[in-house]
């Protein structure tokens, strides 16, 4: 016994001392930079699947028109998380690890006090909002938060879908909260496991149980209810991660605030991200309003599948975010401009296959859904293309709005999506779901191609896939 455990550990010694494995537990960027990618992309590669499953189950169980008006309520709180937590979030990655790299511990701790204070009070008043609008609304029109519904039950079952969603509004805001400020602190991998994890898993398990009892018990009012009950158990979750993540150094200091500053700089994100949010859900809304829940589901089935595309994308950017603060607070363009173009060619392997397999087999993949979702194939494809495009260009909005680059990147953001709507407008009410695809697609790839050429413009820096990388040693 004891040779063995001599054998293992020399075996595990060789390991942890050859090239790879200081690349993976070295204290260096790049070993980060693996470490917060690879940690991410398992993450979410893992909720990617957990939500195919999840939705695949989902729609079968519901049937179109009850998850088209379960979605479309999930696409009006995930708007509603914007103004709810007020670009606050982006400002903690970014200075909580611009306070860590100085050792400023006091402004730490007053961003802790502040931003859970300030998004409580926010999310709570605008729910309250937004249930008295989405009932006057139906009152007046016969139309929740003006959701085109052909039947008076399926009107009435997703107003009070929508009433009961709201309720997830302040516990998304405090999770996101939690998840920003481990990521800022460098707890990348566990900040996201409770969102990422914990949450989606919770909820497959729920659905797939309800699915194998029957559809006897199939409703969209149902099903948010599993949504709001495993959200408040990954909130707790989330809450005992964060607790260990943050430094006893901060806990103990005196809380000093910035408090106009940081709300003058978190304004940008807040704008911004609420252009980003609304660009990825714009097409629901408006497919909801023009052509009913039906459409929503097929759009949703098809949106779906191109998180396939850019999954690696969202992980890249997540392990991005807080080293693209530290490097650029550091003067470091040598390490940016690499980690960039790292960034960016992980995206584009893991984005171009999927589309390619989206071409030739997306009815298959769709037929997974049900024989009702095939019809959504050539969406797919228009979808697949515009990430695709996404994934080449890489991290530019993310590097603009680190950089102090915000208002030029969100007027860019707004007037995609003044495109985006241009192009709704003019193709749903002709080509349907497929005139939705080539909107969203055409406008995320002209802003993401005009970003990236900016980014090289005014910082010197390239973010595309096609950038040849500098010879740098770690």
């Amino acid at each position: 016994m004891g040779g063995d455990g001599q054998g293992v550990s020399r075996w595990r010694e060789r390991v942890l001392l050859s090239p790879v494995g200081r690349q993976l537990t070295g204290r260096t960027l790049k070993a980060r930079l693996i470490r917060g990618t690879g940690g991410t992309f398992v993450l979410r590669s893992g909720n990617t699947a957990l939500k195919f499953l999840t939705s695949f189950v989902l729609a079968r169980w519901l049937g179109a028109d009850n998850y088209g008006a379960y979605n479309f309520a999930i696409v009006w709180i995930t708007l509603l998380i914007v103004p709810s937590i007020s670009g606050l979030d982006r400002l903690l990655i970014r200075d909580m690890a611009a306070y860590q790299a100085r050792s400023a511990w006091g402004m730490m701790r007053g961003l802790l006090d502040l931003v859970p204070r300030w998004t409580l009070r926010l999310s709570l008043g605008l729910a309250l909002a937004a249930a008295g609008l989405a009932w006057l609304t139906y009152e007046l029109t016969g139309r929740p938060a003006m959701l085109k519904a052909d039947q008076a039950d399926i009107a009435e079952i997703a107003l009070f879908t929508l009433l009961l969603g709201l309720v997830l509004l302040p516990l998304r805001t405090k999770l996101l909260v939690q998840q920003s400020t481990m990521q800022g602190l460098r707890h990348v991998v566990f900040g996201q496991l409770p969102e990422q994890v914990v949450q989606p898993l919770l909820f497959f398990v729920l659905v797939a149980v309800l699915y194998a009892v029957g559809k006897g018990h199939a409703s969209p009012l149902l099903a948010m209810a599993l949504t709001v009950g495993t959200t408040i158990v990954a909130l707790g979750v989330s809450a005992s991660l964060m607790n260990r993540a943050v430094p006893p150094n901060v806990k103990a200091a005196v809380p000093a605030f910035e408090t106009r500053l940081w709300l003058a700089a978190a304004l940008p994100f807040a704008v911004s991200r609420g252009l980003l949010t609304l660009s990825s859900q714009i097409d629901s809304l408006l497919l909801g309003a023009m052509s009913g829940t039906e459409a929503v589901a097929l759009f949703t089935v098809s949106l779906r599948g191109t998180q396939l595309v850019s999954i690696l994308l969202t992980s890249v950017n997540v392990a991005l975010a807080p080293n693209i603060a530290h490097l650029f607070a550091q003067d470091d363009r040598r390490n940016l401009q690499r980690v960039l173009t790292q960034g960016a060619r992980f995206s584009m392997v893991g984005a171009l296959p999927i589309t390619v397999l989206f071409i030739l087999f997306g009815g298959a993949f769709l037929g997974l859904y049900g024989q009702d979702f095939v019809p959504a194939e050539t969406t797919l494809v228009y979808l697949s293309l515009g990430q695709l495009v996404n994934a080449i260009t890489g991290p530019a909005t993310l590097l603009m709005m680190m950089t102090g680059f915000e208002r030029p990147t969100t007027a860019i953001i707004g007037l995609s999506i003044v495109l985006n709507v241009v192009l709704d407008v003019l193709l749903i009410p002709s080509m349907g779901i497929d005139g939705a695809a080539i909107g969203s697609g055409v406008s995320l790839a002209v802003r993401n191609v005009t970003i990236a050429w900016l980014a090289w413009r005014w910082h010197g820096l390239h973010t595309t896939a096609l950038w040849p990388l500098p010879r740098l040693r770690w």
